[in-house]
């Protein structure tokens, strides 16, 4: 949560612009200790963040990389053969 707030007041200042939390859905478990969130924040515009939180001390992160675009692999093709909890693109 202490993440997220940083996250807000840093988007707020380098913006000039406010952004309050909408709303937040109850935290469902996934797993291992786990949950699932999604926060709903309003600003200049409306955004949605999916949030899974978890202890590192129950599970594992691993790092896959797509190094080649012909054999790239999407998101949901690398969750299920690593039988992820979850998924993000890191690669802007």
């Amino acid at each position: 949560m202490k993440l997220l707030l940083l996250l807000f007041s840093l988007i707020g200042s380098a913006h000039a612009q406010t952004w309050r939390l909408e709303s937040s859905s109850k935290a469902a478990p996934v797993g291992h200790g786990a949950v699932y969130v999604v926060k709903q924040i309003v600003g200049p515009a409306k955004a949605e963040i999916r949030l899974v939180v978890f202890d590192e001390t129950q599970c594992q992160m691993r790092v896959a990389a797509n190094t080649e675009s012909k054999s790239a692999r999407t998101l949901d093709a690398i969750g299920l053969t690593e039988n992820a909890l979850a998924v993000c693109n890191g690669g802007y």
